[in-house]
């Protein structure tokens, strides 16, 4: 533990030492954080030199929401027989300076007391008192599904019935006025737990269906992580695959129904949390793209229908009476900022509140395996898994009952663009950072800094808790290379996972991109780490990680979604800078737009006095402006706008001024001559000769003798016009002499 409020894993690899550091909620101990590193999660690698000193880099990863780096030197010390250590030196603005070993924490047990899924379903209750356990049955927890929300379902309860529609929903009273079809109000009522549990509501659950994709299953989905569950991978298998099910809801083969819910609050009487809830916080609130819900969280400008931040519903722009007819089609349903869950639009929001075009929000959900065993008594409460658990005994009444879901849901990765399944043939930007999703059910937590590659990488936020030993846990076939090699030693099989740390270099060939660099597994919960090695990777249109060596690291890593941006894009304008120019002088734009670690640049507009354009022509970076024929005398504003991908906007201005000088407009005469403006050698000379004698003059300061040279050089324009002198060129440098003889001196 530090004394920045985080935990530390630690790994020594030789002289090399690794960590993960990852942020903890001050005011819970420990073992009450549910997610831990939602503030800063940072990855170190340094040397262990012979003076007890450790030397190396760090870097923040896109778990936490910081995103630091720098270098940093520690002491390691010990007091009591307690190994220590003490920071030296640091840059980039580090925050612990001490550390202390102590026991690990382990994720199966709270306060002190081991609570596996099960226990915790007993413990934790509703408020008539019933437990969750009394009609959810958990087969499975910390389980992994990609798909899509849907609007489409068949009761559970009633097999022959057809099928239903919902939206997804939070069912929480009042409803609205007028009411909409299946999507109760769950805006006004206070979100506190007192509040929920004297309340009339019965569920204040948030709902939703997906449309799951088995293609995407772990590997290991049916032979690892179901504990004492023996026939549960045999209950799934014809849950998931039930023809029936498929031909009703117009599924593909690869398809599977799957319900959602992610509960309001998880606690036993005594008020401990014991899983995440949507309206629980920080840490032990669930989790939308890596951010805590925190549902009780109240607007400061509040919604007609929403008192809260989030989540609330979104009406797809519409009033309730609008929606009443087309609600299943519009995309309506819970929005969290700018992430919205709906069967329509493309899951993301724009800054006016609409969703742009797509077929659904595709997402990745985790959470505890269940089925619902019903909430109405005389219904029995039916699990439809068979008796006794054994599916054999009905195997049509198993499938055909589609009481499935991940209940509760632990964490919620909404999927956005260019990332989807639809976005294949659509490329990333070339900076990795972000989460990613492995095959197997893994995050992930990715940092690109320049050609430097930083990760973490977690089998599951913590380790699942599951009763029994008749399967191995989650994660112990993906590790079995390491596990076999004794790196570290598993003799029962039932290690859980090592979080893997990564530091690297990315190198952009012309045929592929490279990854290469050392890796370590520091411990998590109560098992080891590993020391790791060496690897090497292969990027696919920077959002896909495949290893080159699948045989050590059999996991393919799909980049899921950016860092939360809450920042506008970096505007840099070097040219025009902030000076006077001389009239005949040529200035060539010079400014960048960037988004950093950011969502990207999405759109910049470059102005000039709020035009788009000067001299016929536009204003991109590079292009060269001749002031003297495109631009007049005096003051102007060069301004570019930018909006990134997430809606931040900002603009940068750079205020010049032009001028004519002396020296300018005799330069006024060579460029307008050389470009035919000017018709005859001996008309130039003349002028020349004006603007000689008037600069001399005005150099000692006689601005009478000055003016009145300028003067004559006015006038033998003003006899040229037309003549030996283009319209447009006399009427620029009459007007340069005018300047000069109201600025002199």
């Amino acid at each position: 533990m530090a004394d920045d409020g985080g935990v530390y894993y630690l790994q020594q690899s030789g002289s090399t030492l690794w960590w993960a550091g990852l942020s903890l909620d001050r005011e819970l101990p420990a073992d009450h954080v549910w997610h831990r590193g939602l503030h800063f999660t940072n990855v170190f690698r340094g040397t262990i030199n012979s003076d007890n000193t450790i030397v190396g880099e760090w870097s923040d990863v896109s778990r936490g929401l910081t995103l630091n780096s720098g270098t940093l030197t520690v002491k390691i010390g010990s007091s009591g027989g307690v190994t220590h250590l003490t920071k030296l030196t640091a840059t980039g603005g580090f925050g612990a300076t001490t550390w202390i070993r102590t026991d690990p924490l382990d994720d199966t047990k709270f306060n002190g007391t081991t609570l596996d899924i099960i226990s915790r379903f007993d413990a934790v209750r509703k408020n008539n008192g019933e437990t969750i356990h009394h009609n959810l049955k958990p087969y499975r927890d910390a389980t992994v599904f990609y798909g899509r929300v849907v609007i489409s379902h068949v009761d559970y309860i009633a097999d022959n019935h057809g099928v239903e529609s919902e939206i997804p929903h939070v069912n929480y009273d009042p409803p609205f006025d007028p009411p909409i079809p299946n999507f109760p109000n769950f805006g006004i009522i206070d979100r506190t737990y007192h509040e929920f549990f004297v309340a009339n509501a019965g569920d204040a659950d948030l709902d939703m269906r997906l449309k799951v994709d088995l293609d995407k299953l772990e590997p290991e989905f049916y032979t690892t992580g179901w504990g004492g569950r023996t026939y549960g991978p045999e209950i799934f298998r014809l849950k998931l695959n039930d023809a029936t099910t498929h031909r009703k809801l117009n599924y593909a083969g690869s398809d599977a129904y799957m319900g959602a819910e992610t509960i309001m609050f998880s606690r036993n009487p005594s008020q401990d949390i014991l899983l995440p809830g949507w309206s629980e916080m920080d840490g032990n609130s669930v989790l939308i793209n890596g951010r805590p819900i925190n549902g009780p969280t109240l607007s400061q400008n509040p919604a007609p229908d929403c008192d809260f931040v989030q989540p609330c519903p979104n009406l797809a722009g519409e009033t309730p009476q609008q929606l009443q007819s087309n609600y299943l089609d519009a995309p309506a349903g819970i929005a969290f900022g700018n992430l919205i869950l709906s069967a329509s639009g493309n899951g993301v929001l724009d800054r006016f509140g609409i969703a742009g075009n797509g077929i659904g929000t595709y997402l990745r959900v985790t959470g505890a395996l269940v089925l619902d065993c019903g909430h109405l008594p005389e219904h029995g409460y039916p699990c439809f898994d068979g008796d006794d658990d054994n599916p054999d005994d009905d195997s049509s009444d198993v499938s055909t009952h589609q009481n499935q879901e991940i209940h509760p849901v632990y964490s919620i990765d909404v999927i956005n663009s260019p990332f989807r399944p639809e976005d294949i043939a659509l490329p990333a930007r070339m900076n990795l950072t972000g989460a990613w999703g492995g095959s197997d059910g893994s995050t992930y937590y990715v940092r690109q800094i320049g050609n430097t590659i930083w990760w973490l990488g977690q089998m599951r936020d913590r380790q699942p808790m599951q009763r029994g030993t008749n399967f191995p846990i989650i994660g112990a076939k993906q590790l079995a290379p390491a596990f076999n090699a004794g790196d570290p030693p598993c003799p029962s099989q039932q290690c859980w996972a090592f979080a893997t740390v990564f530091k690297g270099t990315i190198t952009e060939f012309p045929i592929d991109t490279v990854i290469e660099g050392d890796w370590a597994g520091v411990p998590q919960s109560t098992s080891a780490g590993s020391t790791g090695g060496h690897m090497k990777f292969f990027v696919f249109n920077h959002k896909i990680i495949v290893s080159a060596t699948p045989s050590i690291f059999p996991v393919t890593i799909e980049k899921m979604y950016e860092p939360e941006d809450t920042t506008p894009p970096v505007i840099t304008i070097t040219q025009p800078a902030a000076a006077q120019y001389p009239h005949n002088a040529t200035v060539t734009f010079n400014y960048s737009v960037s988004d950093g670690p950011g969502s990207g640049v999405q759109s910049f507009t470059p102005q000039m006095d709020n035009a788009a354009t000067v001299g016929n022509h536009g204003l991109q970076s590079g292009q060269a402006i001749n002031l003297l024929t495109e631009m007049n005398l005096g003051q102007h504003t060069f301004t570019v706008k930018a909006i990134d991908n997430a809606g931040n906007e900002d603009s940068s201005s750079v205020i010049f001024t032009i001028v004519a000088t002396p020296d300018s407009i005799k330069d006024d005469v060579n460029q307008f001559f050389a470009i035919g403006a000017i018709r005859n050698h001996g008309l130039a000379d003349s002028l020349l000769a004006k603007l000689n004698a008037a600069a001399s003059a005005r150099a000692v300061g006689d601005c009478a003798t000055a003016n009145s040279d300028y003067q004559a050089f006015i006038n033998k324009l003003q006899a040229q016009i037309g003549k030996g002198v283009d319209v447009a060129a006399a009427m620029i440098m009459i007007t340069d002499a005018q300047y000069l003889i109201a600025h002199c001196p």
